[in-house]
């Protein structure tokens, strides 16, 4: 992936650093990106280690103006980008879940085509979540469900709409980041024990990330990718 440019949402931690970090590890350059500076600048200090041309913005994705600055650094400072990565989300009340889960991620989609439009293998990757398939009995996690599950058809959709890129998605299950923590943590064997397998680490969703990012995966696109340690029924 030598210098390939990857624009990650929320990815300051959790997941979106995971993702980062290994596609730096890879040869990429990252546009790190988080709503806090000092977070972007924490992160950018250890992508750099791997991709010392890496930069980071302060990009609030639910802010059309943070992200058309996301898009404007890429192209003045790369011309283009290869991959991008849709993590951002939200648990909070249920409207913002919906602005930031699934209407900024479209819109992102959508701002971000010319910069997508002028690689070679242009890319876009989806951030779900398991829960999009396993419907829950806690009201609040029963509708952040419905905003992945909306994911879904966004991703399809897109593919259609923009056959000459790649549009995927990757469905998480459980992850071991402080965003999940309300789920497993103090009791990670009883959920391992109950769901009959191990939590997941970041590296295990940022490799399939990178697997669909990769310019010789040419031929997979409209699809979701679960990454749970199980198999999952589909919708």
């Amino acid at each position: 992936m030598e210098g390939l440019v990857f624009a990650i949402t929320a990815s300051a931690s959790g997941i979106g650093l995971g993702i980062a970090l290994e596609a730096a590890k890879q040869g990429a350059v990252v546009i790190v990106s988080s709503r806090n500076q000092a977070h972007v600048d924490s992160a950018l200090e250890l992508v750099r280690r791997h991709s010392p041309k890496s930069v980071g913005v302060v990009c609030h994705v639910g802010k059309a103006a943070d992200r058309q600055r996301m898009v404007e650094l890429a192209l003045t400072t790369f011309g283009r980008i290869d991959a991008l990565v849709l993590n951002a989300a939200s648990e909070a009340q249920v409207s913002k879940m919906w602005e930031i889960n699934y209407t900024a991620t479209y819109r992102l989609a959508v701002e971000a085509l010319p910069a997508l439009r002028k690689s070679s293998s242009g890319s876009i990757v989806v951030l779900s979540s398991i829960s999009a398939y396993e419907p829950r009995e806690t009201r609040m996690i029963s509708h952040y469900g419905a905003t992945k599950a909306a994911l879904l058809h966004l991703t399809k959709q897109l593919a259609l709409e923009l056959p000459e890129l790649k549009v995927n998605a990757v469905a998480p299950g459980i992850i071991k980041t402080r965003f999940s923590e309300g789920l497993w943590k103090g009791r990670e064997k009883e959920v391992e024990e109950a769901s009959g397998v191990r939590l997941g680490e970041v590296e295990d969703v940022a490799n399939v990330v990178l697997f669909l990012a990769h310019p010789k995966t040419t031929y997979i696109t409209g699809e979701t990718i679960i990454v749970a340690g199980k198999p999952s029924p589909r919708l």
